[in-house]
């Protein structure tokens, strides 16, 4: 896929494996064929495309402190959500927005 940014997407053999793959739950050893770590919602787009294409599961992480072991992340594409976390707040209109 042309436009799958490669900074965002992480492979096994890629120095940030380790690092991305990780859970807060040090007994999960968490071995996805692929780890993202979006930064927009464009990157999520091409990840989800990137995972139809080649018929990959998606499981998304978000602050990976969730006491379960994950089954086998084999054929599984990890959307780890960590660099998501812009928070915009309209106190005139009392909303705010906030990413995964």
């Amino acid at each position: 896929m042309s436009s799958t940014k490669h900074h965002t997407f992480v492979f096994p053999d890629d120095s940030r494996w380790d690092d991305a793959r990780q859970a807060w739950n040090l007994a999960a050893d968490l071995r996805p064929a692929v780890v993202v770590l979006p930064t927009s919602v464009e990157d999520v787009v091409d990840a989800v495309h990137y995972a139809a294409e080649r018929d990959l599961r998606i499981v998304v992480q978000g602050t990976g402190h969730g006491a379960t072991v994950h089954a086998s992340l084999d054929g599984t594409l990890l959307l780890n959500m960590r660099e998501l976390r812009r928070v915009e707040i309209d106190v005139a209109n009392r909303r705010a927005r906030v990413e995964a």
